[in-house]
């Protein structure tokens, strides 16, 4: 460390390359590579100059590097203003917990900590979304996608529901995960499902048009306005009479006021009007 002061005094460059030296020393002696050499330096410093008290509990047995190492990463990608409400129970739950349930705790209580600031975390963080494409062996890769969850959980359950109609075809032998995978590439790629069975393709949605009944009771708009008046009148002075047109389907047929309407389901909007009642359509 004392080439490091040496080399703070003639500029940051050359503190630089001071520090890199150290990194690929380090890295030599211990045959890792430069980077994880660096994130033992880091990993170092955090410990006795951030979070002491981790240190202490190193020292004296009480976690395992690992939990310290998943502490003080949590920590580090904490935002200041908390990190003093985590790193005491944080530091109990790694003296009683091991690994796995230590590194689930700790995130339930970080994001307890911050559930104050979770919609301003959340327009933050939905800023980043990006995509990016990473090489593997063998001519394969891997497509990630970085966006909201709500929205991630929507792609993967529509590309579930296309692979299993796919998979259920009589001679498909492919696998759901890798009919998922194709289903997601034709439609990024072609932008449709072509190749793939009918019933994989497009969205099917649910349409409800819901229309008022005194609509769908009077062929004009002046008939549909003077049951409006007379309804109001009725309203007005205290009496209950039937807003339906006399000889309508909702009036009784000897005039002693009004009988339910059933419901029913249509095929289409001109089935419900012809009845003259109020009716559900869906649309696929």
């Amino acid at each position: 460390m004392w080439a490091l002061r040496d080399a703070t005094c003639h500029g940051r460059v050359l503190t630089e390359v001071v520090e890199r030296g150290v990194r690929l020393e380090l890295a030599a002696a211990l045959r890792i590579t430069e980077h994880a050499a660096g994130d033992l330096l880091g990993f170092a410093e955090a410990l006795v100059h951030s979070y002491p008290a981790v240190l202490t509990s190193m020292e004296r047995a009480r976690v395992t590097e690992r939990h310290a190492e998943i502490l003080v990463g949590a920590l580090n990608e904490l935002e200041p203003e908390f990190r003093g409400q985590v790193i005491e129970p944080g530091l109990a739950l790694a003296e009683a917990e091991p690994v796995g349930t230590f590194r689930r705790k700790l995130r339930t209580l970080i994001d307890t900590v911050r559930s104050a600031t979770l919609t301003e975390r959340y327009e933050r963080a939905v800023t980043k979304r990006r995509i990016a494409a990473e090489p593997d062996d063998d001519g394969m890769g891997w497509l990630h996608l970085y966006a909201p969850m709500v929205a991630i959980t929507a792609a993967q359950a529509r590309a579930t529901a296309m692979a299993k109609a796919i998979t259920a075809a009589d001679g498909d032998t492919r696998t759901l995960d890798q009919a998922r995978a194709d289903v997601v590439l034709d439609l990024l790629i072609d932008g449709s499902v072509e190749a793939q069975p009918e019933q994989a393709r497009g969205v099917r949605a649910t349409v409800f048009v819901t229309v008022p009944v005194l609509a769908l009771l009077h062929e004009t708009d002046a008939s549909r306005a003077a049951a409006a008046s007379t309804r109001r009148s009725s309203r007005a002075s205290g009496r209950s009479r039937c807003p339906w047109p006399e000889g309508s389907p909702a009036a009784h047929p000897g005039g002693r006021g009004c009988s339910p309407i059933p419901r029913r389901e249509w095929s289409s909007p001109s089935a419900a009007i012809s009845t003259g009642r109020h009716r559900r359509w869906r649309s696929w």
